[in-house]
């Protein structure tokens, strides 16, 4: 069986050793503002400790996010990702995780710059913002191929960008945004850098140490204005037609120069 097609239980780590604080994350205010790239306060997190992810990417590329996953999965934290087995569309804001090409965004916006987004959806139970859904786009438009090594002009890595964009996806934010100069895979700018690295490993270790809130939404979801963000963030508030209205937050990874 595929390591990723197995549950695994939702135990908190102990005997953690004292972490970097060079990774980022989003947080809530007291007034239900999202703020990107911080590296204190309270993280947004998932609520439930196995989170599936569907992908329509196809053939090798699928393939080549399954095993980002694993890469994720192997840090070993309490939150682990899954296979999907149902269908879905990228985007559908249907509750389920899922990941595809696009020739826009999530917001309709263009890329622009960026290679690819994550768009996150957030809900609140009992008083604080939980993660309730990610997708990720890359752009249809750019030469994609699956290497290792460095760069190529021209040519971009499937594997480095779709392994940031699973980051995003669990809580992960660009620590070179937060003002923090670290060696990581979840800095905001593509580079030579293919694998996760201590900085990465130590913020989702972080993030995920402590355990999980209630795994049962009894709260209603609620919608507030939305909130700042910062380097090149593109955050906007959707009512969404099949669900409760929820914050919604775009991630752009851009291109660099």
């Amino acid at each position: 069986m595929n390591r990723l097609q197995r549950l695994f239980p939702a135990a908190a780590l102990l005997g953690l050793p004292a972490l970097a604080s060079g990774f980022a994350f989003t947080t809530a205010t007291t007034s239900d503002q999202i703020i990107s790239n911080q590296d204190s306060g309270q993280a947004i997190i998932w609520n439930i400790p196995q989170q599936a992810f569907i992908f329509n990417f196809g053939g090798d590329y699928d393939l080549s996010a399954e095993s980002a996953m694993e890469d994720w999965n192997n840090v070993n934290t309490s939150l682990q990702y899954q296979l999907g087995t149902n269908t879905a569309a990228t985007c559908g804001a249907d509750g389920n995780n899922s990941g595809g090409w696009g020739t826009l965004a999530c917001d309709h916006q263009p890329f622009g710059d960026a290679l690819a987004i994550t768009q996150r959806w957030y809900h609140k139970i009992g008083g604080t913002w939980y993660l309730s859904e990610a997708d990720i786009v890359l752009d249809k438009s750019r030469n994609w191929q699956i290497y290792s090594g460095p760069l190529r002009q021209n040519v971009q890595d499937f594997r480095r960008v779709i392994l940031h964009e699973l980051g995003h996806a669990l809580g992960l934010d660009h620590p070179d945004e937060a003002g923090q100069t670290v060696t990581a895979i979840m800095n905001s700018h593509t580079s030579g850098i293919e694998t996760l690295q201590t900085d990465d490993k130590n913020g989702i270790s972080s993030l995920y140490s402590g355990g999980f809130g209630s795994t049962t939404n009894t709260a209603n979801q609620t919608t507030s204005s939305s909130g700042g963000g910062g380097g090149g963030f593109a955050i906007s508030l959707l009512a969404l037609a099949a669900l409760s209205a929820r914050r919604v937050q775009v991630k752009r990874w851009e291109k660099r120069a």
